[in-house]
């Protein structure tokens, strides 16, 4: 599991949360719904919130089985929780407020110079500040793309996104914009 919490100046998170029973005594809630009953199977964390009394999160998996991380959120009192590749943004203070805003979430980087979280899905990249969405690229990759930042000058990430289309899979290469989210390269998307 990955775990960056750069952002995370409002909250603590664990990890490493014990059985069942000990987490009892704790507000429980289970996403995607929110509820205290639902489904318990997923990623378990006790989020603890400078003003306010800890909690137990049980964040269901996503489909497929992709990236597991926490990510804190530029705001200083969101996080992001990745279960399987389902993406959850949650009030660290306000469990009740919880949005799942990605199903296939395959890679995550903070980029703190720039106040940002960046996500990936199967074609794009998404990025969130500290007053949320930011922006989303046009198609970069296809099919199952991988992705990686190789490196970020300025306003301008250079990566490579992985194309499975070929056999063998090739590396191909991106620019993108950190603050329009436009970009140049990557994999051409077939058009029907």
């Amino acid at each position: 599991m990955e775990i960056d919490l750069t952002f995370a100046l409002n909250y603590t998170v664990r990890t490493e949360v014990p059985g069942e029973s000990a987490g009892g005594a704790l507000p429980r809630y289970c996403y995607p719904k929110g509820s205290a009953v639902e489904g318990t199977k997923g990623m378990a964390l006790e989020i603890t919130p400078n003003s306010g009394s800890p909690w137990l999160g049980i964040f269901g998996q996503g489909p497929k089985n992709f990236l597991d991380g926490v990510y804190a959120i530029p705001n200083g009192h969101t996080l992001c929780v990745v279960s399987s590749g389902r993406g959850y943004f949650v009030e660290s203070a306000a469990p009740e407020q919880c949005r799942v805003k990605t199903e296939a979430t395959r890679f995550a980087r903070i980029l703190p110079e720039h106040n940002m979280l960046i996500l990936s899905d199967w074609h794009t990249l998404i990025a969130y500040g500290a007053h949320g969405f930011l922006w989303k690229t046009d198609v970069i990759g296809y099919g199952y793309s991988e992705f990686t930042v190789e490196r970020i000058a300025g306003n301008n990430l250079s990566g490579k996104v992985l194309d499975y289309r070929d056999q063998p899979a090739q590396w191909v290469d991106f620019e993108l914009n950190l603050i329009t989210g436009k970009h140049k390269g990557g994999v051409d998307y077939p058009s029907n």
